[in-house]
């Protein structure tokens, strides 16, 4: 499916990437086809290796002290279908239905990397939510309490069984699980616009940040015809584990191995 802001989107995934030198050596390789079966073959070529993937927006890899980690963005278009499933690059069949990967089938093929691998996810297509099943989401405030970790629901896929993630994994999400992501070509998508305006933070302020910045949008675009007035878009960020929520380095540590991190 084609996107409006592609093009802005990889201009401002590319920005926040490299801003501030906070992903030292990270290499970015995009990825121009993200056809069912290409996400397939190369999740389990680099599972052979165990560095884990990049791919479907971009694609980076990269080595630091030896040792092999990963940072993955997911950008398109997405359903709400069974527990979530991801809209591939693959042409619409005859009879209009569009190729996905499922959650549960994306949880698979992270399975396959071994506890040395570090993902940091970022998608940023309609309805992902906890598209992972981690365990922990992050809570800006419950009950006049907060920010903290809270246990999300329904994360047996993520957790036991087979298909356990072996390795830690963060996950910031462009929206929940009932909610679409918006976009314009100018722009791209709203998230990763926000997201790429946003440097160095503790992960409360990140979250902060990108659902105020995802607000700026969607009250500019309430003046659009026939764009929904009541439309919401709510960022979110989940974990593996219970991340600090108090360093403002704790994704660059994350990514540099520099932090304990048990599933």
């Amino acid at each position: 499916m084609k996107l409006l802001g592609a093009g802005r989107d990889e201009v401002n995934i590319k920005g926040w990437l490299t801003a501030d030198k906070r992903f030292p050596g990270l290499k970015i390789r995009p990825v121009e086809k993200t056809l069912r079966e290409d996400i397939k073959v190369q999740m389990d070529q680099l599972a052979m290796i165990n560095p884990g993937a990049i791919f479907v927006y971009s694609t980076a890899r990269f080595v630091h002290n030896k040792s092999i980690y990963s940072l993955e963005v997911v950008q398109g278009h997405g359903f709400s279908d069974s527990l979530g499933c991801y809209v591939t690059g693959d042409p619409v069949d005859p009879e209009n239905h569009l190729t996905t990967v499922k959650s549960e089938e994306l949880i698979q093929m992270f399975s396959e990397f071994g506890c040395h691998t570090r993902s940091i996810v970022i998608t940023d297509f309609c309805h992902s939510g906890n598209f992972f099943r981690l365990p922990y989401k992050l809570e800006l405030s419950k009950n006049g309490t907060g920010p903290e970790w809270i246990e999300t629901e329904g994360t047996s896929g993520s957790d036991t069984g087979p298909n356990k993630l072996a390795s830690p994994m963060i996950h910031l999400a462009g929206s929940t699980r009932d909610e679409q992501v918006m976009e314009t070509g100018r722009i791209g998508g709203y998230f990763t616009d926000g997201l790429s305006k946003i440097g160095t933070k503790k992960l409360p302020e990140l979250l902060a940040e990108l659902r105020a910045e995802v607000n700026v949008h969607l009250e500019q675009a309430k003046s659009y015809p026939g764009f929904t007035v009541d439309a919401r878009q709510t960022p979110q960020i989940y974990s593996s584990s219970k991340l600090s929520l108090d360093d403002p380095d704790i994704l660059t540590k994350f990514y540099l191995q520099e932090i304990k991190s048990h599933l």
